[in-house]
């Protein structure tokens, strides 16, 4: 071809549109030839094209199927620049030969062209927009040479030659084989500049880009700069500079930035003057648009100078077999012991789990606090084996009781030992980590020393010892012991320097709490003059709510002040938090809320004196059965237990809080619980910082309860609040729920009732607390803003209707607003907020929902961004909230002011307690309060009753293996068929990173975290690995069960991310898998709260249930489990014996005869006791015939098992058969998007019963409340294909008047949606009615869809109820009567076709006329509305 337009000819050839030959608006198109179908996982075209100019035109590229449509699949318009540039695409053709299309497109531009070169087709799909490794091109990067001075980057690799400072290896491959961009810079060469450009990105407000980066240098005074811009519509603009060599070595970069409009990322490597020598070097570059860094899974490896992986050391040692290379010291005065949490009886035992294997089965090492002496200590040493300067000690500890000794960590040379870290006194109940650097110069041994004392109570633990090469680096929290300083650093424009510094002998640090420990400080001689010093934390991502907790030491004048402040750019806040000079009473501790929308929160000490600790207790302590805040023995407190006294001697334990920042009045509240027939006193002081302290409650009595106090208290600024319990020698104090609160107390803090708000008088209680002028307002018609804000309400659908609305166009970016309830008590477990959103406008950001109980605010839903025009319904499980709460609607907003959040018709569902009842049904347990729940609610660690008697004495009821995770994973075990390193692990919500995980867990409703001595509980739930890959799997089994019969296992799975994969239950029966069964399968989450399954099985062999979880694709991914509990039908193995292994082909026994004991027309009731025969019409009609009701057992899609005999060793209940909604929607899920959904409801009496019982469960769909037309959709779990006798048998009933009625879909694998069935409101009324309906032969998964619509309307009444579920004769394999096949399922149905295309074909004619014509009435009831 010839070159045309570009400037001359060129030696290559290119394919060219010749865009000048024709008038604007044509097209022409060139076609590969026909290509073989690709991989399902597609096929990569790469391609160069250049379009230069204005008016140039449009490249587009076409996926043309044979016989099929043409799919667009890349397009590009606009002038491009005098460059070739890379494109690439993925190609998706799996099922058909393709070919793919090149079109181009004329403008108005004169004299221009665009051309295509260089086609490649590569298996596999493209890698992202973005990226590129430089392994086989430079992807979609090019090297833009600037027109003065300018250099081009090299593509080049270690083994080009003359490379005198280039790295040696790639960072891809880690070889001298691998690629990267290359920069160089030489002795006595002008000073020259290369740029390296990106690919055009679309704007976005959050991106992350993540590369790797070499710069060497000759000289330490070479000026050679690598810099980073985002080039815009605006310039360029400097996002990131490096000018210092780093050395021979690959180091990582993770940049946010945002771009509102179309951009590039430009690289810019620029030497200043000629005597500047070096290199610069670029590898792994990724962009990635729509999240952070932070958000960002990390795709590429470690620094190639580095090992992947720490290798152990000898000094290492988990105590799980030995003490390792660690010894017993002979000259101390007693041992430690190693032991397990199955040792431990009373809490003052030892921790209930180990910190390895978060098991009752793992190992620590521990000693007792009561001595037999008034001082011993017990030791363990190790030789140092390590060679570096410093190393890193880290250990894991655990210290609880109300009088605990010291642990200490120490070293010792020729001459001396030293302590280097301690610890004294009761700490958190739960295990902490230390994290020690030591100076190895002359060490001989290290050693970790604990002591005890004659009166001393609780325990001491170790466990988990590694010792590593260099420095300890861990920042969270940061004491300064890495001369890093975790990134804080200096301000330069303040007057003088916080300095990093060791500790004096009088003031030990806190971290180490000992002189070698270090801490940031501004000296005596600094103070003396006037001036102000400045320490800069890390840049933290911002958020509408963050905490700081920091210890502090003041020895100043009281001129002088330490302060908190917000900086944002170079400019100082306002003080958050300010305390004016004077004399601590050693390490202080201070928490600041950056922002809250709610009171502000307080943190708590223990005061070490001559006396005893409170210690973080729970109802298995010496103490109250049950914590206040939770009601529940799990839940936490502080507890002052008794004391044994000395010469007539008390014992005081002290708490004191941090010094209080508001000025005026503070309302400070708690609960307490005293039973103390030895004279205790439980007494609260203000203190002001003198030796007086002011009383204001004191008192000896107690009861059997909790009881609450509260006081307003003034105090000068800075005042502290103490808590004194002086213990008697029986008893106990203990306290729970310390609130602190802005304004003086209320006489009795008010309570309502879960009351519904439409907005259309009033607030109903609901009050903005917002800071600043974001608020939150009640609104109609729109906000002021053009263009924002819902023109109409849900409630009404008019323009005259109102809402709670917040605007855009107030407050400052990221602004929050919030709205508070007023103030509720005591949620159901059943308890669901309901309430309709509206998001609009590109000024969106996020719209949340908090449980606010205390001073912590957990969150419940959040939604981000722009949801479009329009209401959307939002259901939100508040669960079981003892005691007093409130919700909140929190909002922020972004940096547009374009956009609005409203909310509307809040409503609250199934919140109030059950009520007590007279007398229970016989199949229902009376709870001690007189209410009756469901047999399956007991034990399940959901409180049904209110008042957890449902949940008590759950082991003396025969419920064993219970686990809540909040200590460890009990008894469940990880397996050894894992992908390495994803096991389960436990977490808890507070402490993950990821916003896709739980924010609360099941047990405690809670995400709070524990405190210096808050007593605040953390709830923690199961998590799969973090290191999963798409398609790579992670398990965890349980212990052993028995041969059981009807055993069920009950669980709650979360995830809030519908790519988090497949959660499965399955059993096993032997060690490879091979026979797993699957019980449950999860597909995808459609709630924003806890999900209750239940899984019923039968056994024959010993099995271990496992829990079962495979990844899936895209961003997000988590899914946790918590609260698993066994039925007490269910038999677990004392010994936890191992599973066996699968028996050899060659030992496997031959088939035997299918026989049973019974005749032909009998039923084999198998798992019952002797031989039982029943008629075979009693099989699967809803009644348990046989003793152990096996009868009821496989009715299903499937064929009930034959028993066979010797062959059979396993029966399952096999999905999905009969649901009868008694014990839950048996994995039938409502899919209803808006508006009034599917729901199990219970029977309301003898005008309403169930079908099944009478007095049992049913799924429901109400619209007597509904004012706006919608679709209740009811979806049944995944359905194997079927054979051509496969029937449905179902009841319904439809009630009331109106227009309402049921439709059945039948919905197949891609979507597509079939009319089975339909019936409109005729004359069958307040009646259950029977249908047998023909599904027929499907050759692929399928699902059935009950579809209930209503259209609105003020007289439309009715409800559509539907009951006993089930599927007959669906086997693939299933023969019809007189075939070889002798057991039948529930009945035989005779001479049942299959259904034809025709058949099908009429059906869906007919569903597509049924939905044009409620589309019409629909379109109707809008207008009218």
């Amino acid at each position: 071809m010839t070159c045309k337009g570009f400037g001359g000819p060129f030696s290559g050839y290119y394919l060219s549109a010749q865009i000048w030959k024709h008038p604007a608006g044509h097209t022409g198109r060139v076609l590969t030839p026909l290509n073989n179908p690709t991989a399902k996982s597609g096929e990569c075209l790469k391609f160069w094209y250049h379009m230069e100019g204005e008016g140039v035109g449009m490249l587009r590229i076409y996926l043309q199927k044979l016989h099929g449509s043409r799919v667009l699949l890349w397009a590009t318009g606009g002038d491009q620049g005098d460059l070739w540039r890379h494109g690439r695409v993925t190609v998706l053709s799996y099922d058909t030969p393709y070919q793919i299309v090149f079109e181009a497109e004329t403008e108005d531009g004169s004299g221009r062209d665009i051309a295509i070169d260089d086609l490649l087709m590569l298996n596999g799909p493209c890698p992202p927009q973005g990226f590129c490794d430089f392994e086989t091109d430079l992807c979609s990067w090019v090297s833009a040479r600037p027109v003065s001075d300018g250099v081009d980057w090299d593509w080049s690799s270690a083994s080009a030659p003359n490379r005198a400072l280039a790295p040696l290896v790639d960072h891809t491959t880690n070889s001298a084989l691998g690629h990267y961009m290359y920069y160089s810079k030489q002795m006595m060469i002008p000073a020259v500049t290369a740029h390296l450009l990106s690919e055009y990105l679309e704007g976005s407000s959050t991106s992350c880009l993540v590369f790797w980066y070499y710069m060497d240098y000759m000289f330490s005074t070479d000026d050679v700069r690598l810099t980073v811009y985002v080039k815009d519509a605006d310039g360029l603009r400097s996002i990131w500079s490096e000018m210092q060599s780093q050395g021979a070595v690959w180091l990582e970069a993770q940049l946010d930035y945002k771009a509102v409009g179309r951009h590039q990322i430009l690289f810019e490597a620029k030497a200043q003057n000629s005597f500047d020598v070096g290199d610069i070097a670029l590898d792994d570059i990724y962009i990635k648009t729509g999240v952070t860094c932070s958000d960002l899974a990390a795709t590429t490896a470690a620094p190639t100078t580095e090992p992947t992986t720490i290798p152990e050391s000898l000094m290492d040692c988990s105590f799980e077999t030995d003490l390792c290379g660690w010894v017993q010291e002979t000259g101390d005065a007693f041992d430690w012991v190693r032991q397990t949490g199955l040792h431990v009886v009373m809490p003052g035992d030892g921790p209930r789990y180990d910190h390895s294997l978060s098991s009752s089965e793992g190992h620590y090492l521990m000693i007792s606090a009561v001595g037999t002496k008034d001082v011993e200590t017990a030791v363990i040493s190790i030789p140092m084996m390590l060679q570096s300067t410093d190393v890193c000690v880290s250990f894991w500890y655990h210290m609880l009781g109300s009088s605990i000794c010291s642990l200490e960590l120490l070293v010792e040379t020729k001459e001396l030992q030293t302590v280097v870290w301690t610890r004294q006194g009761t700490q958190d109940a739960k295990w902490l980590n230390a994290q020690v650097t030591i100076n190895t110069t002359g060490v001989q041994r290290v050693k970790l020393s604990g002591r005890r004392k004659t009166t001393g109570s609780g325990f001491i633990a170790i466990d988990d010892i590694t010792v590593r090469e260099g420095s300890c680096v861990n920042c969270d929290p940061c004491g300064f012991e890495n001369p890093s300083m975790c990134e804080y650093e200096q301000d330069v424009m303040d007057d003088t320097d916080w300095i990093r510094t060791a500790s004096p002998e009088d003031t030990p640090d806190r971290t180490y709490q000992t002189p070698l420990g270090h801490s940031m400080a501004v000296f005596g001689k600094e103070l003396q003059k006037q001036g102000v010093a400045i320490l800069r934390t890390p840049e933290f991502p911002t958020t509408a709510e963050s905490c700081v907790q920091f210890w502090y030491w003041l020895r100043a004048s009281g001129n002088d002040t330490l302060s908190v402040h917000i900086t944002q750019g170079e400019e100082l806040g306002p003080a958050l938090w300010l305390l004016p000079g004077g004399s601590s009473q050693g390490w202080e501790v201070a928490e600041v809320t950056v922002s809250s929308p709610t009171r502000f929160r307080c943190t708590w000490r223990n005061w070490h004196g001559n006396g005893h600790d409170w210690i973080q207790a729970d109802g298995h302590s010496p103490g109250p059965d049950v914590d206040h805040t939770t009601n529940t023995p799990d839940g936490r407190f502080l507890l002052s237990p008794a004391q044994n006294r000395v010469m007539n001697q008390s014992s005081r334990a002290v708490l004191v809080s941090e010094r209080f920042q508001e000025g005026g009045a503070i309302c400070f509240s708690f609960w307490y619980h005293m039973n103390t027939s030895g004279c205790g006193v439980l007494r609260t002081y203000l203190w002001a910082g003198n030796s007086q302290k002011d009383l204001f409650f004191e008192t000896q009595t107690g009861g059997n309860s909790w009881t609450r106090v509260s006081y307003t208290l003034r105090g000068p600024k800075g005042f502290q609040v103490v808590i004194e319990a002086e213990a008697g020698s029986e008893g106990f104090i203990a306290i729970d729920d310390l609130y602190v609160t802005p304004g003086a107390c209320d006489d009795e803090e008010m309570t309502t009732d879960f009351a519904d708000c439409t907005f259309e008088t009033d607030a109903c209680g609901w009050k903005d607390v917002s800071i600043g002028q974001f608020a939150w307002q009640r609104d109609r018609n729109g906000t002021t803003t053009d263009n924002t804000g819902p023109s109409v309400d849900h409630t009404t659908g008019t323009e005259l209707g109102w809402y709670m609305a917040v605007e855009a166009q107030y407050g400052d970016v990221n602004s929050y607003a919030a709205l508070r309830s007023a103030t509720m008590k005591e949620s159901s477990s059943q308890c669901v907020l309901q309430f309709y959103y509206h998001m609009y406008g590109t000024g969106i950001g996020q719209l949340s929902v908090l449980l606010s109980k205390g001073p912590r605010d957990t969150q419940l839903w959040k939604l981000v961004g722009d949801q479009g025009q329009g209401w959307r319904r939002a259901a939100v499980g508040v669960g079981r909230t003892p005691g007093l709460f409130g919700l909140i609607f929190k909002a922020s907003r972004t940096y547009s002011i374009l956009g609005d959040i409203a909310i509307d018709d809040v409503a609250f569902l199934n919140c109030s307690l059950p009520v007590p009842q007279d007398r229970c049904p016989q199949d229902e347990v009376r709870c001690t309060n007189g209410v009756c729940v469901d047999p399956s609610a007991v034990c399940d660690f959901s409180d049904d009753c209110g008042d957890r008697s449902d949940e008590t004495d759950c082991e003396l009821r025969g419920f064993l293996n219970r686990c809540s995770f909040e200590h460890g994973l009990c008894s469940w075990q990880q397996s050894d068929l894992d992908t390495p390193g994803a096991e389960w692990i436990r977490q808890s919500a507070e402490t993950t990173l990821s916003e896709y995980a739980p924010p609360r867990d099941h047990t405690r409703n809670s995400a709070a975290g524990l405190e210096e001595l808050t007593a605040v509980i953390v709830g923690h739930y199961a998590i799969p690995g973090a290191r999963l890959h798409p398609g790579e799997t992670s398990e965890m089994l349980s212990a052993t069960l028995l041969p059981s019969s009807n055993c069920t296992v009950r669980f709650y799975h979360c995830s809030h991310s519908d790519c988090s994969g497949r959660l499965t239950v399955q059993l096993r029966s032997v060690q490879n898998a091979s026979d797993d069964q699957v019980l449950w399968v999860r597909e995808e989450s459609r709630h924003f709260f806890w999900e209750r399954a239940e899984v019923t099985f039968s056994s024959h062999v010993q099995s271990k249930v496992v829990l079962r979880y495979e990844r899936g694709v895209g961003i997000g991914g988590d899914v946790a489990v918590d609260d698993v509990s066994f039925s007490s039908q269910c038999i677990h193995d004392p010994e936890n014996s191992s599973l066996p292994q699968p028996p050899s082909p060659s030992t496997l026994p031959s088939p035997q005869p299918s026989v049973t004991p019974c005749k032909a027309e009998e039923f084999f009731c198998w798992l019952s006791e002797g031989m039982n025969c029943i008629p075979a019409s009693s099989q699967c009609d809803y009644v348990k015939d046989c003793p152990c009701g096996e009868d009821e057992e496989s009715c299903g899609d499937q064929l009930p098992m034959q028993i066979v005999s010797i062959t059979v060793h396993l029966m399952l209940c096999l999905p999905p058969g009969p649901c009868t909604f008694e014990t839950g929607p048996c994995q039938w899920t409502d899919g209803t998007v808006g508006g009034s959904g599917w729901c199990r409801q219970r029977a309301t009496g003898p005008m309403e019963p169930d079908h099944t019982t009478g007095s049992g469960y049913y799924m429901s769909v109400n619209t007597s409340q509904v004012l706006f037309p919608n679709e209740a959709r009811l979806l049944s779990p995944s359905l194997p294909p079927s054979s051509s006798y496969c029937q449905m048998r179902f009841h319904f009933r439809v009630r009331g008047g109106g227009q309402g009625g049921l439709n059945i879909f039948l919905q197949e694998s891609n979507g597509s949606e079939t009319l089975l069935w339909s019936y409109h409101h005729g004359n069958r009324k307040h009646q259950w009615n029977a249908e047998l309906l023909t599904v027929g032969q499907i050759t692929q998964p399928y699902r059935v869809v009950f579809s209930s619509p209503y259209l609105g309307s003020p007289d439309s009444t009715s409800a559509v109820d539907i009951d006993d579920i089930s599927f007959h004769n669906c086997e693939v394999s299933h023969l019809p009567p007189g075939g070889t096949l002798s057991l039948s399922t529930c009945e035989v149905i005779k001479g049942i076709p299959s259904v034809d295309a025709d058949t099908r074909a009429k059906a869906t004619k007919a569903a597509k006329a049924t939905k044009a014509a409620k589309a019409a009435k629909v379109a109707k009831a809008t207008k009218a509305a």
